[in-house]
């Protein structure tokens, strides 16, 4: 439950708490003590202070791998329309005719289809 609450805190008290500011709705000022009770606020600068120093120790003993520009557009497609795209028979039929042409990046099939064929609205087609 004490995380439950945290979770709410943070929630609705994060942006407010940070700042001071003049609420439009009732034109009065607004001050981040009045929004966030202390044990959160101090429990959320714990929380970055922690996610600060491991972040620090985890890139000082690991090389980050290196990700193509076609994997970082794929990591940032939403979940449901790279769902759409991967369980469509059309994209199944062109990610077979890129692996018949050498290209075997599942992330770069999955860019080029989105931007030449899901965006505009037409399909691929089986090849003949």
């Amino acid at each position: 439950m004490p995380l439950v609450g945290l979770m709410a805190d943070l929630k609705h008290g994060r942006e407010p708490s940070m700042y001071t500011d003049i609420r439009t709705d009732t034109m009065t000022i607004q001050i981040p003590s009045a929004v966030t009770r202390e044990k959160a606020a101090l429990d959320c600068i714990r929380l970055a202070t922690d996610c600060l120093s491991h972040t620090e120790v985890h890139i000082s003993e690991k090389t980050p791998e290196q990700r193509t520009r076609a994997q970082d557009q794929m990591f940032a497609l939403k979940t449901g329309q790279l769902q759409k795209i991967l369980s469509t028979e059309d994209f199944v039929w062109y990610f077979i005719a890129q692996l018949d042409a050498g290209k075997n990046d599942m992330a770069e099939a999955v860019i080029s289809y989105q931007d030449n064929y899901a965006k505009v609205g037409i399909l691929f087609g089986k090849p003949r």
